[in-house]
């Protein structure tokens, strides 16, 4: 387990926002000043203090998304692996869709306007954050001693495919070091359903665009039959008229001819506008099949989301606390923690520890507080601080959280 802090933070349409709040905003939004990248990884050394940094451009103009996991003393050795741990967190939140989410043209905006009224969606995200670092323990190191040759305020800009060896060594020799992503951001399942949007809305944008079209020319044909039918009453008039004047024969002749000419046109103009209504009559078909694929493919979205619920739900029935972080006092034998209730509850809180050879342990009657909270549980003040002890809260045997100390 990789002792760490994680941090969320971004600018959406009210501004900056962070969760938790903490003295280093202006270091999460210098990350953002020197993106050049549509995402990038930012690694800043500040003495015994290392910030991994990960910024992420949202599609609308100015605003992103980032995470920052606060090392101290030890370090990454394989800084490419990060990349895969913020870009999943990122895919979890459009799934959510409470912070981030796609609009209809299959861009990543923003739907909150601030991190703080997000809370139980951004610690389930810090969780899995949390189990990636932990996950990369064996490519930890001690950090070595800053070089003070090197301004703290030099930096180095790098790429995703440079070696990782390079991007290692000026992660801890200068004060920024910046890695860039401009291709390959996203999740193969992200990609899968940003194409699948975007292809829809270009289709529905083609398909009204031809709808449009073919009403234009059947208004104009409507105008076209009503323009002949005067005309065909203009001709009867004259016929009316020729009748009474036989030395204009010839010319009602040829008048009941154009006459004649007039009317197969219009049948033909009928017949056109017949066909032009059975391709509208075809293509609201189809925009209505594109509406039914998209409908249920919402579906889907709405009861994979209920399914993740679910297991929430279950998880935490089973356990009504998320322990954040240890800490074990020697002299007295208490044992601190930072927990995360997610309802209040009365429960048997067990603590033990061991070093391989002997074991300590204890149990007590706990109250669960909803919320961030602070505690501690006594084990023994016979330990000894020279050796390396792992320490580990239970209920029941289900172990909730722990660390070594």
């Amino acid at each position: 387990m990789v002792n760490s802090s994680i941090y969320i933070f971004g600018s959406f349409d009210n501004g900056y926002t962070q969760y938790p709040d903490n003295y280093a905003k202006e270091i999460y939004q210098n990350f953002f000043a020197q993106a050049k990248a549509k995402s990038q990884i930012v690694v800043h050394r500040d003495k015994e203090l290392m910030y991994y940094g990960y910024v992420r451009k949202l599609d609308k103009s100015s605003q992103y998304i980032g995470f920052c996991v606060l090392l101290n003393g030890i370090m990454f050795s394989n800084i490419s692996n990060l990349f895969a741990i913020f870009e999943n967190a990122i895919a979890e939140f459009v799934s959510r869709g409470d912070i981030i989410a796609f609009n209809e043209h299959g861009d990543i905006i923003s739907t909150t306007s601030s991190l703080t009224n997000q809370q139980q969606q951004i610690s389930n995200i810090i969780a899995n954050i949390k189990n990636g670092i932990d996950g990369m323990e064996s490519y930890t190191k001690s950090l070595p001693p800053v070089d003070y040759s090197i301004s703290n305020t030099e930096h180095k800009v790098f790429t995703y495919s440079d070696p990782n060896d390079t991007l290692v060594n000026a992660s801890c020799k200068y004060a920024y070091t910046y890695i860039a992503k401009d291709k390959g951001c996203d999740t193969a399942s992200l990609s899968g359903y940003k194409g699948v949007i975007r292809k829809l809305h270009k289709e529905k944008d083609e398909l009204f665009s031809e709808y449009s079209n073919l009403k234009n020319q059947y208004d104009k044909l409507n105008k076209q039959k009503k323009q002949y039918r005067n005309v065909i009453v203009l001709c009867l008039l004259v016929v009316l008229c020729g009748i009474g004047l036989f030395f204009l024969n010839d010319t009602l002749n040829s008048t009941q001819q154009t006459l004649s000419e007039s009317q197969n046109d219009n049948i033909q103009k009928e017949k056109t506008m017949k066909k032009l209504n059975s391709d509208i009559i075809a293509l609201n078909g189809n925009i209505s099949n594109l509406e039914s694929s998209l409908s249920s493919e919402q579906s889907k979205r709405k009861k994979a989301e209920t399914d993740l619920n679910t297991l929430k739900n279950i998880h935490m029935e089973h356990q009504p606390l998320f322990i954040k972080s240890t800490s074990f006092n020697f002299n007295t034998g208490w044992l601190s923690f930072e927990y995360y209730g997610y309802y209040k509850k009365t429960i048997t809180l067990g603590v033990r520890a061991f070093d391989g050879n002997y074991s300590h342990s204890n149990s007590t009657t706990f109250n669960v507080e909803k919320g961030h909270h602070a505690s501690f549980i006594y084990l023994s003040n016979h330990l000894i601080s020279s050796k390396r002890y792992s320490f580990e809260l239970l209920i029941g045997n289900k172990i909730i959280g722990g660390d070594r100390h």
